[in-house]
């Protein structure tokens, strides 16, 4: 017996028609909201790192979204709530602006180890929880 994937185009056929039929269904308004992931990125002129507390480059980043129908941002900051609060809380200030959720994306892959979870809750707790304390 084969342990392989289905490559075939009636398995993924099975699969496809379903999922397109859902898709059609679905509110036009439905289909065009998008998420984007903002990576920090540093030395790099499209990440987070160069364009969060730039307000030219943050003004044009958001248009972008905007055209593309982005009305979620999953960003990466490192360790900027902590360190520039009023910088992060003025962006997400924007994004909501422009009718668009902020999300904190978190992105350390060892943190899933046992041993590294106190590592992730103490990130959890001083650059999400503590920033948005703070922000009420």
């Amino acid at each position: 017996m084969s342990r392989r994937f289905d490559s075939g185009m009636v398995g993924g056929m099975k699969t496809a028609i379903p999922v397109l039929l859902l898709f059609m269904l679905m509110p036009l308004e439905a289909r065009k909201h998008r998420g984007v992931w903002f990576w920090k990125s540093t030395g790099n002129p499209y990440g987070s790192a160069a364009i969060v507390g730039v307000s030219a480059l943050e003004n044009q980043t958001i248009a972008f979204f905007s055209a593309k129908s982005i009305r979620r941002v999953y960003g990466s900051y490192g360790t900027r709530s902590i360190s520039e609060p009023a910088v992060i809380a003025a962006w997400n200030t924007k994004l909501h602006a422009a009718g668009m959720q902020s999300q904190f994306l978190l992105s350390e892959t060892s943190w899933i180890l046992p041993d590294n979870r106190p590592n992730l809750l103490t990130a959890i707790t001083t650059r999400i929880l503590d920033f948005n304390l703070r922000r009420v």
